[in-house]
């Protein structure tokens, strides 16, 4: 395939999307939590390949990338992986609405410990997670759309700035006269 970045996050996807069904299969509560040996290994799994993608393209352009260049297939991966995660993700929610709770429940569980960590109170905990769950009704956010806005703002937040991370390590500069 000529263009690492869909490659890569072809791969991506697709190897992340294993490791989402053997966490659905062994434990559904790993889908929504994010310190957990599936979480890790997916973390770095896109690491791996958002750099390899950069580091093929530059091998095929003779060794010489400039960080624009450099940037693209970084981000490719990224994108193409998570909206296959998602997608994957989203059909397991679909054919099992009780995932939904687990989600919730999981989610629950994290800011609960996240909120005695930095030492509140049990009735500021109990507070905090009445406020949340209010804020919560009405609104589906395992809905698509909603996912896939997911997608877009963790490729801002996540996939740019480590794409950008990357070229900056990969890019070289061709010597003046080549």
């Amino acid at each position: 395939m000529k263009n690492n970045g869909i490659k890569y996050g072809l791969i991506y996807g697709a190897t992340g999307a294993v490791l989402m069904l053997l966490a659905y299969f062994t434990d559904p509560k790993m889908l929504f939590s994010y310190l957990n040996w599936r979480s890790i290994l997916t973390f770095a799994l896109m690491l791996g390949l958002m750099f390899w993608s950069a580091k093929v393209t530059k091998n095929q352009k003779g060794g010489y990338i400039t960080f624009g260049e450099a940037l693209l297939p970084p981000f490719l991966t990224f994108i193409i992986g998570s909206l296959i995660s998602t997608l994957v993700l989203y059909a397991l929610i679909s054919t099992n609405p009780e995932l939904q709770d687990v989600a919730v429940e999981a989610g629950e569980d994290m800011v609960k410990s996240m909120y005695e960590t930095v030492g509140m109170s049990e009735d500021q905990i109990e507070e905090a997670s009445e406020l949340a769950e209010a804020q919560m009704e009405g609104g589906n956010p395992y809905g698509l759309l909603n996912m896939i806005m997911g997608i877009f703002i963790s490729a801002f937040f996540l996939g740019l700035p480590v794409s950008a991370i990357i070229a900056a390590i990969v890019k070289k500069k061709r010597p003046d006269g080549m």
